[in-house]
């Protein structure tokens, strides 16, 4: 995510190309459904604040 934050100085496509990532990440690693949409949507609203700008 950090990489993402260096090399994109435009937040709509930050936000997107992170999103995607870790859409990607979560399911490759939570497929088996132990994980819901709510647990899902907390850890990404979790890491964009982190490590995002802030916009979405």
């Amino acid at each position: 995510m950090k990489e993402l934050v260096r090399e994109n100085l435009d937040p709509a496509l930050l936000h997107e190309e992170a999103q995607d990532l870790f859409e990607s990440w979560w399911s490759s690693t939570h497929s088996q459904g132990r994980w819901n949409t709510d647990v899902k949507q907390r850890t990404w609203d979790s890491i964009w604040r982190e490590f995002g700008n802030g916009s979405s």
